[in-house]
């Protein structure tokens, strides 16, 4: 796929200090990731994979390497990126149109576009009708919606998601994965998702990066050319994918 680098990543290294010992996390991982396109990471539990997304969030340094975010570090550029984590993130006491426009509010913009552009999404996301409600009186659905809505209201140019529908039930979160599926090719937005969910890598990562055990390297990058059909998973194709990434997990957690 075509398109400027959003992201690049050379010779990442990462560790934690753990009781006076130092503890690999991550080693010798290079990615890059392009504009438009969409990435899913995957690998054994505790493999640094959410590490992996805070260190391209700007949350965390590297201890070595290079990571880029258009072309600065990710602390640089943090008005460009949006993250989407699994607990929605959502303030309680704040109604759904007062957390979708806080990222606008922190940044300054002036009330009548942070206005426009909150009307917008939430009519794209089909939360208009909801704009006054409180997170309680949402379903999980829809509560994953408006952390979307808040990520994508700020127009960023690279969105990451750490497991975002890991608490939905698989009817919920599979009409969620269309709506992500939609949303991406209609924005061209350069994502990058974490996931346990085999199924949901290979239907939202065009391509797919496979982790090792501790510490987490990239042992294999998987190109996913059906990705972007929202018939693909009724594809044998698609579980052809599924099944190859499968095996590649079960090694990896053999081996570790």
């Amino acid at each position: 796929m075509g398109g400027s680098p959003v992201v690049e990543i050379e010779d990442l290294h990462f560790f934690y200090r753990v009781g006076g010992r130092k503890v690999q996390v991550l080693e010798e991982v290079n990615l890059q990731v392009r504009e438009g396109e969409a990435w899913a990471v995957i690998g054994p539990s505790g493999c640094g994979k959410t590490t992996f997304l805070y260190l391209l969030a700007g949350l965390l340094d590297p201890a070595g390497g290079r990571v880029a975010v258009c072309g600065s570090s990710p602390r640089q550029r943090q008005r460009e990126i949006a993250l989407i984590l699994q607990n929605y993130g959502l303030f309680p006491w704040k109604t759904v149109w007062q957390n979708v426009v806080l990222g606008l509010q922190m940044r300054g913009l002036p009330r009548r576009e942070q206005a426009r552009r909150a009307e917008a999404i939430l009519e794209e996301l089909g939360l208009a009708e909801l704009a006054q409600r409180y997170p309680e009186e949402l379903s999980g659905g829809q509560k994953q919606r408006v952390a979307i809505a808040r990520s994508l209201v700020t127009e960023p140019s690279l969105l990451l998601m750490d497991e975002p529908f890991s608490a939905l039930d698989a009817l919920t979160r599979e009409r969620l994965q269309n709506f992500l599926l939609d949303l991406i090719q209609r924005r061209r937005l350069a994502t990058v998702l974490v996931t346990h969910n085999i199924e949901e890598a290979a239907f939202l990562g065009r391509r797919i990066a496979v982790f090792s055990s501790l510490p987490g390297r990239i042992l294999e990058v998987v190109d996913n050319p059906g990705m972007g059909d929202p018939d693909y998973r009724a594809t044998e194709k698609f579980w052809q994918t599924v099944n190859y990434l499968r095996s590649r997990l079960q090694g990896q957690r053999l081996a570790s």
